[in-house]
């Protein structure tokens, strides 16, 4: 409400910033006038919304060309701490090398592969020498859950990391295999080895743009379309079934 009167401490904290870059979706421009009287004196209001034009990396960075930052290509990297890495070591402790992470879930069930793929191509990782860490968010609940009945101690299960000590978790690992989620995005951006299942959202604006991402994307853009059997032929040699 622009005429409500506005919390001091709130006030306090966004006026201290030199410089504040907003997304938010903010049509009535509500928002915008409000942050202008908490003090904020040097604002940049930027579209959330994304076209198809371009990857959104670009998109979302347009609104910083008016500081003169441009964005020479779309990859992105982590640095992960020293607290960091080592809150992963103590994590994976145990764990037999190689490690591979997968994320069987996405914010959204159109850009999932289905379950029962899941346990098929998990059931066949398992007997490879490899350690399987199954990494979630608060949308996959149920999907780890049911994967956690039927595969028990053969998974390791990494439920609710914070983005900081995952990222560390996955720079450890010497291939992901995920959908369209952020947590590819994290994986891409640790510079882990990366196969990505698409199906209705198009690669070219959404997959990372990072080295050594592959993207497997499903016939007529519907996962249950895409086989066990190719996203296998996609996999790296040595996890072949011993």
């Amino acid at each position: 409400n622009p005429r409500s009167e506005l919390d001091p401490e709130l006030s306090a904290y966004f006026a201290s910033f030199g410089q504040v870059i907003c997304y938010l979706f903010d049509p009535d421009g509500f928002f915008e006038g409000n942050l202008r009287r908490c003090g904020v004196k040097n604002l940049i209001c930027g579209d959330p919304r994304i076209s198809d034009s371009r990857h959104a990396v670009h998109q979302l960075a347009s609104p910083l060309e008016s500081l003169a930052l441009f964005l020479e290509d779309s990859s992105v990297e982590i640095f992960p701490s020293e607290e960091d890495a080592a809150e992963a070591e103590r994590l994976l402790a145990g764990c037999r090398l190689p490690l591979i992470a997968v994320h069987p879930g996405s914010g959204s069930s159109k850009k999932n592969w289905p379950l029962p793929a899941w346990e098929e191509l998990l059931s066949q990782l398992c007997d490879t020498k490899a350690s399987i860490l199954v990494v979630s968010g608060e949308s996959d609940v149920e999907r780890v859950a049911g994967l956690k009945e039927a595969f028990g101690s053969r998974l390791v299960l990494l439920d609710h990391l914070p983005l900081h000590i995952l990222g560390a978790v996955l720079q450890r690992c010497t291939f992901f295999i995920g959908h369209d989620s952020g947590i590819s995005h994290l994986a891409a951006a640790a510079g882990t080895e990366c196969l990505l299942l698409f199906g209705p959202t198009d690669p070219a604006v959404w997959a990372p743009a990072n080295p050594d991402v592959n993207v497997l994307r499903a016939p007529g853009g519907l996962l249950h379309n895409l086989p066990v059997e190719v996203v296998r032929s996609h996999l790296p040699d040595f996890l072949t079934p011993q």
